[in-house]
């Protein structure tokens, strides 16, 4: 049903698939990490964690909770030679972001979409393509004085008035 009993549970598997398995892995790779003086731990969060997107709020609210534990963690290990930072993907091409939708009319889904697009900043979504590259530069030497950053990856809809999308 949807009772109290429901959106607790539901609260709790989000919180534990997204939150409680990024600390345990993070747990899990740190000492390994500090023990070699380098490394570059990469989390992924999400835009709605900054910005609302729409009715998700025990999903942005467990986004928001892996931008404070990137952040704190940066701190913590900063002098370990270690690295937190987190990427923020919005609006990008896969089947789950494709699943919303999904729901209706199925002949309604390519207007639907069509409709989404015309309201991203640069008219189109992102692709897994671009997240990827992201997180190859926050790996890489080359983001070697980045820590703590919460990087959105999401072609600028931040920016967007929120009646826009």
């Amino acid at each position: 049903g949807a009772g109290p009993k429901s959106v607790v549970d539901s609260w709790d598997r989000m919180m534990a698939v997204i939150v409680r398995c990024m600390v345990l892995s993070s747990r899990a790779a740190l000492p390994h990490m500090m023990a070699a003086g380098r490394g570059s731990i990469i989390n992924v969060s999400a835009l709605a964690s900054v910005r609302y997107l729409g009715p998700a709020i025990t999903y942005s609210a467990s986004k928001g909770a892996v931008n404070a534990f990137t952040e704190a963690v940066a701190v913590e290990i900063a002098k370990s030679g270690v690295r937190c930072t987190a990427i923020l993907p919005g609006f990008i091409d896969t089947p789950v972001g494709f699943s919303a939708y999904e729901r209706g009319d199925p002949a309604e889904i390519p207007a639907r979409i069509a409709h989404r697009n015309a309201r991203l900043a640069g008219g189109k979504p992102g692709a897994p393509w671009d997240i990827a590259q992201a997180a190859l530069f926050l790996a890489s030497d080359e983001s070697a004085y980045l820590n703590g950053v919460l990087l959105p990856v999401e072609g600028g809809v931040r920016l967007l008035s929120p009646t826009a999308v």
